[in-house]
């Protein structure tokens, strides 16, 4: 039986997690702005009542 694990990333994370956005907007096919991508996820990170991230 295989297990799931689920991790909230810190700001240690905010690279890797840039990646995935990053990845899935081109393959969905929207324009990436890095900076607003960037700001967005340090506030998901920082503000829980935002929402949350999950690896």
């Amino acid at each position: 039986m295989s297990s799931l694990y689920l991790v909230e990333p810190g700001s240690q994370d905010l690279d890797t997690l840039m990646e995935l956005v990053k990845s899935y907007y081109k393959y969905d096919g929207h324009d990436f702005d890095a900076g607003l991508v960037r700001e967005s996820l340090e506030d998901l990170i920082k503000k829980s009542l935002l929402g949350r991230v999950w690896f």
